[in-house]
């Protein structure tokens, strides 16, 4: 809670007689910060992304089709699959979709194009879709690792800078992309 984080800086500075006056003493949160990163990165890659999650979406806003996919799940020997929903507010719920959605790719082509025609689904959305779970996959370890509330994760947060840089250098980027 931000509130509170604000308000116990000026009681901490006076029993740790910081630095600097403690002008350097106040951390924001990084989750916080993270989340910022995420959710404008995820603006960025929309376009990409919301194939399937217009997809997933109209599967469950219509109990007509819902029953179809369970059943093309069953034919196609898959286990019925019920995918979270991906809230636009919560980047964590689009890595969450598509973690869950990923292994069933090649099933939810087919069954948009067979039983959805005016979605447009192709497995070339996947091809990217994959490398931006890669992504945040890495952010949401990060926000896990730093959200304890029973252990410190001050120390925690330039490690975990470190690993999202790696995976970004590591990110192989195809130059039509950008």
């Amino acid at each position: 809670n931000a509130a509170s984080n604000t308000a116990s800086i000026p009681m901490l500075q006076k029993l740790c007689n910081p630095y600097f006056g403690g002008k350097l003493f106040h951390q924001r949160c990084a989750c916080h910060v993270l989340n910022l990163c995420v959710q404008a990165g995820l603006a960025e890659l929309s376009t990409f992304i919301r194939p399937i999650r217009d997809s997933i979406n109209y599967i469950w806003r219509h109990n007509k089709v819902q029953k179809q996919w369970l059943k093309y799940c069953i034919l196609n020997n898959m286990h019925p699959k019920k995918f979270s929903r991906d809230i636009t507010t919560r980047w964590n719920s689009t890595y969450k979709l598509l973690c869950e959605s990923v292994e069933y790719k090649e099933l939810l082509v087919s069954f948009i194009t067979y039983y959805v025609p005016s979605i447009s689904l192709q497995l070339n959305h996947w091809d990217v879709c994959i490398k931006i779970l890669e992504l945040l996959r890495v952010f949401n370890d990060a926000t896990v690792a730093l959200s304890g509330v029973y252990y410190p994760t001050t120390h925690l947060f330039l490690i975990q800078c470190v690993n999202i840089v790696g995976v970004f250098n590591d990110c192989d980027v195809d130059p039509q992309l950008s």
